[in-house]
């Protein structure tokens, strides 16, 4: 019984953590500028504090996020001290704006980096500032076009494998910009085998090889080229 206010906490924290998760998704995905994201998010911080008190373990969560919100801060320095430079608003332009070429958007698209556009007001000149997007690390630059864009390895089935016989694959990475295909060579994919624990007979399959990853390299293409 001594325990049961411990339980009752952890519970608590629990479900204010998961409401919050929901909350914070929400107010994500209502913004495509991320200057209008993270002013939305803090309010959304805020006005859960009370909340949050009473969850103490959740309080954890809330400092995390804060601390991750607060060092993207850096993205709304102009790119230069020279000239008098506006942040364009991401909210009130097309997503597929002119003013990234084709690769910055599918960039963007895929999360692997996203861009601050800033404009001098003296003279129209434009500048574009890569950052390092949320699932950066699924992808590293391109050979062939030098965009964030080239998926890891992985497996491309050649000849599927059987309960019988062993199938056939080849290890690749692909740029979902340009297509572009670097081949690893051939490799086994090990035979299907019936799983030992079902009733049923279930079946398994492994996929032979292993996926790698290599590190992503600064983002090219226009402008004044990202700050990583």
């Amino acid at each position: 019984m001594d325990k049961l206010p411990l339980y009752v906490m952890i519970g608590v924290s629990l479900a204010i953590f998961s409401k919050y998760e929901i909350g914070k998704t929400n107010v994500e995905e209502s913004f495509h500028d991320e200057k209008n994201r993270i002013e939305a998010l803090l309010k959304y911080h805020k006005s859960l504090i009370p909340i949050f008190i009473l969850a103490p373990f959740s309080l954890l969560t809330l400092w995390y996020d804060h601390r991750r919100i607060q060092k993207k801060q850096i993205r709304f320095i102009p790119p230069d001290l020279e000239g008098n430079w506006q942040r364009l608003n991401r909210d009130e332009m097309r997503w597929k704006t002119e003013l990234l070429t084709s690769g910055q958007q599918k960039e963007e698209e895929v999360y692997s980096v996203k861009y601050e556009i800033w404009e001098n007001q003296e003279n129209g000149e434009v500048k574009t500032v890569g950052w390092k997007g949320n699932k950066a690390k699924k992808f590293s630059s391109c050979p062939s076009c030098t965009y964030e864009t080239l998926k890891k390895q992985e497996i491309k089935t050649i000849k599927a494998a059987t309960y019988k016989a062993n199938g056939k694959g080849e290890k690749i990475q692909e740029c979902l910009h340009c297509k572009h295909v670097i081949s690893f060579g051939e490799v086994v994919i090990p035979k299907l085998v019936k799983s030992s624990t079902s009733k049923g007979g279930g079946r398994s399959s492994s996929s032979g090889g292993s996926r790698g990853s290599f590190g992503g390299g600064s983002s090219g293409g226009g402008g004044a080229g990202g700050r990583w």
